[in-house]
């Protein structure tokens, strides 16, 4: 159940604020359970009616999608005998720091991803040594060091396993990790409260280690481009450590100020590649044995050969097997594995859950033009505002890699891009764009 829930946390994780998340959604822990409940420890009286008011109804949401969990949720308060692991040491530190006048310090990372639980191969063995040098040298030749590589491979694990290492070996260190949209918003949040010195406060003289998750989502936005860059220069002026993570090459970001592109990629440039077959298997070993599973040899072979695309997935598979296994009693066979890939694998989308071309047709339907006139290479701004409207929606509501939704708009991987980054700046000052892509997204749900 451990790792069902943790995924669980990392669907939600993706659907609300940097900031949100950690205050409210991490400090939760998955104790025993109450007949057909599930219970979640909470720190204090307070924060359980928060949640149970706030966010129950999400977290009940992302374990139906995650493991189809239809199973109601009880909170309770944790015991103030219990004696803390060293983990729930630091986040306590974290959590208690604003009673002392020293800035609240919450480094936002997930404490899942170490090293230790990284599994090397040859796709994934230059970044690894990269990340880990980083790491360990507060001195490092390696900064920024960026690590790149497509959805669900590791990059994230590799940058949180940074600062998380850094964390053990130094507590005192004060290491942040946040999104480019977290980063975004908060400067934003800055500039509207009049508290932009306090940002910079935050992120140039606060900040040992700095890690930026997704730059790539930072394109077409020049004054957040120009604050970073100023960042950037700032940290390693003072020679602490940054690391980034990008799905795209720098130069193919669209919309990237040359200043901030030749400061990211000043120090070291690493990227990850699809895990071979071996790896494959032997993250699947590990991964069981953390859930205190031994997987078969046949069945870690057939899982291994049949989700090849990334890491996310493959794991998404295993805890799919488990999950069944556990809930109806059944054996962890090949039998069982077989089922759980036709379910995974089919080729029809999860009820409730739009395809790329539903989502094409809504709009369609919408704009009043046809599905071709979308498609094409058209710059009529009749045509390029609702294609990227779709876009924007794909990522919304389906599952696709930006490269799926892509290849299904004739257009590659950096147009996907700066057609979010456009329609994502439209949202913030455009009620009508707002209005508009609710309605859309009401009817797309409403049909799928």
């Amino acid at each position: 159940m451990q790792a069902i829930w943790e995924q669980a946390k990392e669907a939600v994780r993706e659907a609300m604020d940097p900031e949100g998340f950690q205050r409210w959604i991490a400090p939760l822990r998955l104790v025993e359970g109450e007949g057909d409940a599930l219970m979640l420890e909470c720190p204090s009286g307070f924060f359980k009616d928060w949640v149970e008011r706030h966010h129950r109804p999400r977290l009940e949401k992302a374990l139906r999608e995650v493991a189809g969990l239809d199973r109601p949720l009880k909170f309770k308060v944790q015991a103030q005998s219990e004696e803390p692991s060293v983990g729930k040491k630091r986040a306590l530190q974290m959590r208690f720091s604003d009673l002392n006048p020293s800035p609240l310090w919450q480094s936002g990372l997930n404490g899942d991803f170490t090293f230790e639980r990284f599994v090397v191969g040859p796709c994934n063995e230059f970044a690894y040594s990269a990340a880990l040098e980083v790491a360990r040298s507060q001195r490092t030749r390696y900064n920024p060091l960026l690590v790149m590589a497509n959805v669900g491979l590791g990059k994230s694990h590799l940058s949180c396993a940074v600062g998380n290492h850094v964390l053990e070996h130094g507590p005192q260190q004060r290491v942040c990790y946040t999104t480019a949209e977290g980063f975004i918003t908060e400067m934003v949040r800055g500039l509207r409260n009049k508290q932009l010195e306090g940002f910079k406060e935050k992120y140039r003289r606060q900040c040992d280690v700095l890690v930026i998750d997704g730059i790539e989502f930072l394109s077409g936005k020049a004054h957040t481009q120009m604050e970073l860059s100023h960042t950037l220069d700032a940290l390693t002026s003072a020679r602490k450590r940054i690391v980034l993570t990008s799905n795209l090459p720098p130069r193919e970001i669209p919309e990237m100020e040359e200043s901030l592109r030749s400061r990211i990629i000043s120090g070291l440039v690493v990227d990850i590649k699809p895990p071979d077959l071996d790896t494959r298997c032997r993250i699947l070993q590990q991964k069981s044995k953390q859930e205190g599973v031994e997987l078969p040899e046949e069945v870690t072979d057939y899982l291994a050969r049949r989700f090849t695309d990334n890491v996310r997935q493959l794991e998404s598979s295993l805890i799919h097997l488990l999950a069944k296994a556990s809930l109806l009693k059944r054996p962890v066979d090949l039998e069982l594995a077989r089922e759980v890939t036709r379910d995974l694998l089919r080729d029809a989308s999860l009820p409730g859950k739009p395809t790329i071309d539903q989502i094409v047709d809504c709009v369609c339907h919408h704009f009043k033009i046809d599905k071709e006139t979308l498609l094409s290479r058209s710059r009529k701004r009749t045509v390029y505002y609702p294609r990227q409207v779709a876009m924007y929606l794909c990522r919304q509501h389906t599952d696709a890699t930006l490269t799926l939704i892509g290849k299904a708009f004739r257009r590659d991987h950096a147009s996907v891009i700066h057609s979010l980054a456009v329609i994502q700046k439209r949202c913030l000052g455009d009620s009508t764009t707002r209005h508009q892509l609710a309605f859309l997204s009401q009817q797309i749900l409403k049909d799928s």
